[in-house]
């Protein structure tokens, strides 16, 4: 059975059906390829940690790329693969088959480069949006402690008017005190 063949007396052969976007619903449409590949068992979770993710990239990566060449020596394929993690430091993985540059060395190259400016464009995007994002969290916290400072100092300006309106009350009340004595004393 060839890789691309879906068998139904298997049960545990899922396909393999990734990257839907809300514009184009590739899971249910027949010409793409994806839906033809078969995967003998499930897709395991995304990972949330990136560094963990970052780690396992780099090594299955690699382990992906002996893969690939392997496969490339044993049946003399055309065979190109590029990747690239979005937290990566290091630049993009790839590999092309010996046949393949043989028979297309100057494509080869332009593939090359047209994924090397892909990732270095998907990275700088990134970038910049995460210095966006930090400007606009800055700009967030700057206006918090502004407006927690000017919220202080309008607090305590109340505070004292209160201290001030108690301490008027009392000489207020002593006042009254003192004329209602007055008061006692003229009658």
């Amino acid at each position: 059975m060839s890789p691309a063949t879906t068998s139904t007396s298997t049960s545990s052969v899922t396909p393999i059906n990734r990257g839907s976007s809300p514009e184009v619903d590739l899971e249910d449409d027949p010409d793409n390829p994806r839906n033809n590949i078969v995967r003998k068992s499930p897709l395991k979770p995304a990972m949330n940690e990136r560094r963990k993710a970052g780690a396992r990239f780099t090594r299955r990566s690699q382990e992906f790329i002996e893969k690939c060449e392997n496969l490339a020596e044993e049946t003399s394929c055309w065979l190109f693969i590029a990747a690239q993690h979005p937290n990566a430091t290091e630049p993009f993985y790839h590999y092309s088959s010996p046949k393949l540059i043989r028979d297309a060395k100057t494509d080869v190259e332009d593939i090359t480069n047209l994924f090397n400016t892909l990732f270095t464009n998907l990275k700088t995007a990134r970038q910049q949006d995460t210095l966006d994002l930090t400007k606009k969290l800055h700009d967030i916290e700057e206006n918090f402690a502004s407006t927690s400072q000017h919220l202080t100092d309008t607090l305590n300006e109340v505070a004292e008017h209160e201290k001030r309106i108690a301490e008027q009350e009392e000489q207020l009340n002593q006042y009254k005190a003192l004329l209602a004595q007055q008061q006692q004393q003229s009658k």
